[in-house]
């Protein structure tokens, strides 16, 4: 079995082409390749143990076995695709991506942590000490990789930072915990007990919620040079920073009327778009960064100077959403509900 998944997986995964825009796209037909590749792939592994006369084969092994692929491949393709959001085309986040770091660091810290206290109060073995070592390691993988799929995103108050952030901290470590404890007695470690896995998740939540406040501050009060010299070159130049928020022909008109404009009038920063699945799409030359619930992340940071709203493109839900998240800028909100054939409204 282990011969001929060697060698219809690889020949299934060439087949549906699943490296195709395996990282920079999150379709549904993406999707689908994948699920048919995992499906093909165990069906042909069945049909192969056959031909080779192995008919002893358990229906509960197979499907586990098919699963288990398929949910590995729809998890690499998550990762990947985040990966490359949080690292090519969202350079902004820094936070997220210094969290993530952290992460890597305190979650084999802080279960070492409660190990070394363990063994030191209960006077263990050396094997059991090595076993209990299981679960760090594990957890350097999970909680990394929360963190990654649910970023840690900057405000410029720490109030607000603890109020939102926080939730995600704790919550993600007592998620990353229950992951990794679980891997853990997939390999068949138990030595870990329920006093062991609540103090690693308190004590890795603990830090990552001190790291994390303190990085955003730093943040918050200390502009990285990069966004000094763009900010003071647009402002010395006059220049505009738009996100546009829209979709469809409303859109692509905008974005041919924006072309008109001189280079050193106006920026775009990016597009938002109400529809999550479209993200790292190109629209007229522009990719698309981001959905609704990114704005007040773009605000925050004071990365764009003007918000441009293409109502007739969205629902009345989503302008609603728009303005409040714009309460507190209310003068870099811009509307466009007409036609624009000369000049496009935002510059």
């Amino acid at each position: 079995m282990l011969l001929l998944a060697a060698l219809v997986r690889p020949l299934c995964l060439v087949a549906f082409r699943i490296p195709k825009a395996l990282a920079t796209s999150m379709t549904a037909d993406d999707f689908l390749r994948l699920w048919w590749c995992g499906v093909t792939g165990s069906a042909g592994i069945a049909v192969g143990m056959i031909f080779l006369d192995h008919r002893d084969m358990s229906r509960q092994v197979l499907l586990l076995d098919a699963g288990t692929y398929l949910s590995f491949l729809l998890m690499y393709k998550l990762v990947l695709y985040k990966c490359y959001l949080l690292f090519v085309k969202r350079h902004e986040r820094k936070l997220a991506r210094r969290m993530i770091l952290a992460s890597f660091a305190v979650a084999p810290a802080s279960t070492l942590g409660v190990v070394l206290l363990r063994q030191a109060l209960s006077h263990g073995s050396v094997a059991d000490w090595w076993s209990r070592l299981v679960l760090p390691l594990t957890g350097m993988v999970t909680w990394p990789l929360i963190h990654l799929l649910d970023p840690i995103l900057p405000h410029r108050s720490s109030i607000k930072f603890l109020v939102k952030e926080g939730r995600k901290v704790l919550f993600g470590s007592v998620v990353g915990m229950v992951i990794a404890a679980f891997s853990a007695i997939l390999l068949n470690e138990r030595a870990w007990s329920r006093a062991d896995l609540i103090a690693a998740s308190l004590a890795y939540g603990s830090l990552m919620l001190v790291i994390g406040g303190w990085l955003n501050r730093r943040a918050s009060s200390h502009m990285s040079e990069s966004d000094r010299e763009r900010q003071a070159d647009a402002t010395t130049a006059g220049r505009q920073r738009l996100l546009i928020v829209g979709s469809g022909m409303h859109l692509s008109a905008y974005l041919t009327a924006l072309a008109e404009a001189p280079d050193h009038l106006v920026e775009v920063v990016g597009i938002i778009s109400p529809e999550p699945s479209q993200l790292t799409s190109m629209v007229g030359g522009y990719t698309v960064i981001g959905h609704l619930a990114d704005i007040p992340e773009f605000l925050e940071e004071g990365s764009v100077t003007r918000l441009v709203v293409l109502e007739r493109s969205l629902a009345r839900k989503h302008v609603e959403e728009i303005e409040n998240y714009c309460q507190n800028h209310p003068n870099i909100l811009v509307r466009v509900d007409h036609r624009f054939d000369s000049e496009p409204v935002g510059v």
